[in-house]
């Protein structure tokens, strides 16, 4: 792989972060499998409360989880962190990929927020 300055593998990272987060939190992935994903966790954890009545559960936390952009944020930074450093080529090109595809989701947000 190409040498890539470590200023833009800082940035392309922090953009893949972004995209990543912004995937599992918000979007709908391929065929919709993140959204029924992010459903199915969501009735497990109401499921579990109607039972134990108010106590918190695996499930509830993992609903939570799976909602915060904040918590899959780090989740996703420790995950490409350990790419960086044990698989610093497979690291480079999830960032390459997600890292761009950042840039364009922020560019597009920003555009229709103007729009708007």
């Amino acid at each position: 792989m190409r040498e890539i300055p470590s200023s833009v593998l800082i940035v392309l990272y922090a953009f893949a972060v972004y995209r990543l987060t912004e995937l599992f939190v918000l979007d709908l992935g391929p065929f919709g499998i993140l959204e029924r994903l992010r459903k199915f966790i969501g009735r497990k954890a109401a499921d579990d409360n109607a039972v134990r009545a108010g106590n918190r559960t695996v499930s509830t936390e993992l609903a939570e989880l799976v909602s915060c952009p904040f918590c899959v944020g780090v989740w996703v930074s420790s995950v490409l962190t350990v790419l960086y450093l044990v698989l610093p080529v497979v690291g480079d090109i999830v960032a390459l990929v997600f890292g761009l595809s950042g840039v364009q989701s922020a560019l597009q947000q920003s555009i229709s927020r103007r729009e708007s």
